[in-house]
């Protein structure tokens, strides 16, 4: 594929342009895409409120209506017919990696005790669970379709198998985020861990209350998802009103250092300020982010928004190699659910990682 030049994108500016660019002129670019993209917000922020707080299982229809979307747009931003073959064998994989946080916990709980086994999508949440076995198989099933088929290539291989991986994690890792509070609160280690005044593990397996099971278990996914929204949006603002300099037209035309660092700044605020205010009201997002343990609480305000950037220019990236703006339209103003759920993927997975580390690191490592 031909790199884009800047003449292939309406809204793009030169470095000058945007130097010369007034005030007014500034101003009316922001009001036009402003309305679109507010609307389309809200309605995100809506669903996304009605599953996050919801049950698990509402919680699973959300994922899968993004898990579905995405798969569709890793589909189809190649430009290329693929057959219904290569479509179901891509749903297939990319669902599996993304259910595998029920499916592997509760195979291995089964297998560990069959006879006090019992199904559950939210007590197995201990850790990441990556199918090695089953991604093998899958990407041997791509070469192979590959070498009979001269329509699919090693690059349409690469494809599938790189985006695969990385959305079906990343999903998972959002999964593991609103579930992981279901095994601590189960685990014997923090039987006695307060989660809020007066509350503890002892006390939720005496008498549930909705304030872990629709609020407080919520809170490390919300923690990460406000962070981002941060993150996104002081950069759009930044860009808008102060952007002068692009990072790299070559990956993201629009996105100038001035957004950058006003996205970066913003976001560490955000993630440093709302982990100790929980910690410092008795309410810690998690047990690994109390007071006592403030250096957690810096480390993930510091390395998130980074990897929430990277998300975003990674998949800037495959957009730009394919020759395509957005991945969908489905977001009025904000492009496909990969558009909009980029960064949020990275940060996901990099959350996830973090979490496991500041438990020991075990389950990171092995």
């Amino acid at each position: 594929m031909n790199d884009l030049n800047h003449g292939d994108y309406d809204k793009v500016k030169t470095d000058e342009e945007l130097q010369k660019e007034s005030f007014k002129d500034k101003e009316e670019r922001i009001h036009k895409s402003f309305g679109k993209r507010i609307g389309a917000a809200l309605l995100i922020a809506l669903g996304g409120i009605i599953c996050v707080f919801g049950s698990a299982y509402a919680f699973l229809v959300g994922i899968t209506f993004i898990a579905c979307g995405s798969i569709w747009e890793i589909i189809h931003v190649t430009k290329k017919k693929y057959a219904i073959g290569v479509h179901i064998i891509t749903y297939v994989f990319i669902l599996l990696l993304t259910y595998w946080f029920f499916i592997g916990g509760n195979l291995q709980a089964f297998f560990d005790n069959p006879d006090t086994y019992q199904f559950s999508l939210t007590n197995y949440s201990d850790n990441l669970y990556f199918p090695f076995g089953i991604t093998a198989i899958f990407i041997c099933i791509y070469f192979l379709i590959a070498i009979c088929s001269e329509k699919f290539t090693f690059a349409d291989v690469a494809h599938f198998v790189c985006l695969g991986l990385l959305v079906g994690m990343g999903i998972q890792s959002a999964c593991y985020l609103r579930f992981h509070p279901f095994y601590l609160i189960n685990s014997a280690e923090y039987i006695n861990f307060q989660w809020f005044p007066g509350y503890t593990s002892l006390t939720y397996h005496t008498s549930s209350t909705w304030q872990f099971d629709f609020f407080l278990s919520s809170m490390p996914l919300v923690y990460m998802a406000l962070g981002t929204v941060a993150n996104d949006t002081f950069a759009w603002f930044g860009g808008m009103l102060f952007g002068k300099h692009h990072m790299n037209p070559r990956v993201s035309p629009n996105k100038t250092w001035e957004g950058f660092f006003s996205g970066i700044i913003c976001s560490m605020i955000v993630y440093a300020a709302l982990g100790f205010m929980f910690a410092g009201i008795g309410m810690p997002i998690l047990p690994s982010l109390t007071m006592d343990k403030w250096y957690n609480i810096v480390a993930l305000s510091v390395i998130l928004p980074f990897v929430g950037v990277l998300g975003d220019l990674s998949f800037s990236l495959i957009k730009r190699y394919y020759g395509t703006k957005d991945y969908s339209r489905i977001f009025p103003g904000h492009g496909g659910i990969l558009d909009r759920f980029d960064s949020y993927m990275f940060v996901c997975l990099g959350m996830a990682c973090l979490m496991m580390a500041f438990n020991g690191g075990q389950a990171l490592l092995f």
